[in-house]
Formats: C-alpha cells, sequence, structure tokens
C-alpha cells in the first residue's frame, strides 16, 4: 500500500464505530489507520528492511501481479495476485504474532498457505511455462507491543512435500466446484443429519 493511500485515524473510542464507518465513507480508496497500527506497519518495514534475506526476496521484481487462466481439468476460469515476482522466484509477505518457524508452521497449516502459495505457482506455471520456487517472507511485532517496539522479520522456503499436498487438494476444490456447478447442489456433507461434536486432536 502506498504512503498516499494512508489517512491516520485519531479517533479514540476505537474502529468498531459509526465514525470509524463514515470516515472510510468519506475517504474511498484510502486505508485508515490509528497511530499505533501506523507504528506497527513502520517496524515491522523497517525489520523487513534490515533483514538481508528478506530484503533480497521483497525489494526487486514486480508487485501485486495478477495472473488469469483456465483449468485444463475442469474448464474453470482461474485468477491468482501474487505478492512479489522476480522469476524463477516469488514471495508471498504474510504478518504474524508468531516468532519462530516451528509456531508459524501453525498457522502455514491452519490457513493453508501451502495451498496458496500451490495455487500461485501453478498460475505462474501458466503464464511462463517455469515452475517457479516459492518463499513466504513475514513480519511481526513484538509480542510485547506497544510497551516493547520491536518488530521481526524472516524468511521461509517452503518443502516439496507441503507444495504436493497443496496442488493435491486444490485440485480437488476444483473437481468439487465443477461437479456442484453442474448439478446445481451446493450442500455439504454434513448437511442434513445430526453430527457428533469432539474435542479436536492435538
Amino acid at each position: 500500500q502506498r504512503a498516499a493511500d494512508i489517512i491516520e485515524y485519531t479517533e479514540t473510542k476505537g474502529l468498531n464505530t459509526v465514525a470509524y464507518h463514515k470516515a472510510c465513507l468519506d475517504n474511498p480508496g484510502k486505508v485508515l489507520l490509528t497511530p499505533d497500527q501506523i507504528a506497527q506497519v513502520e517496524s515491522m518495514l523497517a525489520a523487513l528492511r534490515a533483514d538481508e534475506l528478506t530484503r533480497t526476496l521483497l525489494w526487486k521484481g514486480e508487485s501485486q501481479l495478477a495472473i488469469t487462466w483456465e483449468d485444463e481439468q475442469t474448464g474453470l476460469p482461474c485468477k491468482a495476485l501474487i505478492d512479489r515476482v522476480e522469476m524463477p522466484n516469488f514471495v508471498d509477505l504474510k504478518t504474524t504474532r508468531r516468532q519462530s518457524p516451528r509456531e508459524f508452521a501453525q498457522d502455514f497449516a491452519d490457513y493453508r498457505y501451502h495451498q496458496q502459495l500451490a495455487w500461485y505457482r501453478e498460475a505462474l506455471t501458466e503464464l511462463t511455462g517455469e515452475v517457479p520456487q516459492p518463499f513466504i517472507a513475514t513480519a511481526s511485532v513484538s509480542d510485547g507491543w506497544p510497551q516493547v517496539r520491536e518488530a521481526y522479520a524472516a524468511a521461509y522456503e517452503i518443502d516439496p512435500e507441503a507444495l504436493e499436498i497443496g496442488r493435491q487438494q486444490n485440485e480437488q476444490a476444483l473437481l468439487g466446484i465443477a461437479e456442484c456447478s453442474e448439478s446445481g447442489n451446493w450442500s455439504n456433507v454434513w448437511t442434513g443429519q445430526l453430527n457428533m461434536l469432539s474435542l479436536p486432536e492435538r
């Protein structure tokens, strides 16, 4: 986001208010951030620039590359918007509260980043004919924020097995969408029955 698109919002009553939503409507195309949010963004940006790996990954190439294509197997239209591309690599930038690889692996699984990166890889392969290498760059602030105003950056390469699992899951998702589109039935397997709920496995 360009600095010119950001407006400092100083109302102290919070963001979930009529005043905030009115300010958003009064400033179309702009992003309203509180002074504390702006401080966090600036701190994370400084951390990304200071780290040699994340700086190398993020400060070259094309930003916000939009790609559209047709899935060969299902004929469905597909699209992707990729944070940063410098072939043969591409980078997805994430903010997180997780500051170690072991902790961030949980986010990686929970938010299905492996599927997202496999999807982006498919998009770039369709566009360029090359199979690119994905990376993730993360920025996080200290758990003690705002008392401890520190931010951290990290770079990750992606396990090929995780990418293959993501590719397979994306393929199944597209087949499911195609089947629902053809049948007109978008209900899931849990609809219309009583389901047993237990504590999740750990």
